[in-house]
């Protein structure tokens, strides 16, 4: 199998987008900077080890059909430095639809520099063929 051993991706037969890259001849990935678009639901710290963050992608007013790429920051504003970073890729939304998804992290630093909260630290969109 050519495709084991890739990191992180959950994408299966499409060269889809990554962050900031062109998808398949789709079209080319533009940021987005609505946070109605895309915006954090909520944040849950979990264990002292889990992180959880529900990403509500809005498209209800788009003309077209989308794949969201959003990087998601835990951090704690007592220790800005030690923030854990994960993506969600290629989420689709529909014209006139709206997603939630789930983006997870690890956390294994120190406890007391533990992630209290989550934001959106970019977000970009490829149309979809369609």
């Amino acid at each position: 199998m050519s495709n084991s051993g890739s990191p992180g991706s959950k994408t299966t037969s499409s060269p889809s987008a990554t962050a900031g890259g062109p998808a398949g001849g789709s079209g080319t990935a533009q940021a987005v900077t609505s946070k109605v678009e895309v915006s954090i639901k909520s944040c849950q710290l979990r264990d002292a080890s889990k992180l959880f963050a529900i990403v509500q992608l809005d498209n209800a007013n788009g003309a077209a059909d989308y794949a969201y790429t959003v990087k998601v920051r835990f951090l704690n504003s007592a220790h800005p430095g030690q923030a854990v970073y994960t993506t969600l890729t290629n989420q689709p939304v529909q014209a006139g639809a709206m997603k939630s998804a789930l983006a997870s992290a690890a956390w294994r630093g120190d406890s007391a520099a533990m992630p209290k909260t989550c934001e959106v630290a970019k977000a970009t969109k490829v149309k979809t063929a369609g």
